[in-house]
């Protein structure tokens, strides 16, 4: 049972991960499928600094933001997980005391 809610919060950070790549990457996508005249901008959409150009070394930014959401995500995942797993526990300890 554990491993079922583990697997789904899993699935589910995945999906923004990859959410996430496809909202960062679209201007790059749309200028390989409709080009115009110039390049459209290449915007990082969560703001931090590096202290170097972002147009530049956008893929650096993006690579960046990708492995500190993945980072953020699965401590989230991993905390919330074993406190369910403590839950569970208590709620057994609980019922064989009773």
């Amino acid at each position: 049972m554990m491993s079922y809610y583990f697997l789904m919060f899993l699935v589910c950070i995945a999906l923004i991960i990859l959410f996430t790549a496809i909202v960062e990457l679209t201007p790059v996508v749309l200028d390989a499928v409709v080009p115009m005249n110039k390049s459209r901008p290449r915007q990082i959409r969560i703001d931090f600094e590096f202290f170097i150009d972002q147009e530049q070394y956008f893929y650096i930014y993006l690579i960046y933001e990708i492995i500190a959401m993945l980072i953020g995500l699965l401590t989230v995942t991993g905390t919330g997980t074993l406190s369910l797993a403590f839950f569970r526990h208590c709620c057994a300890t609980f019922k064989i005391a009773r």
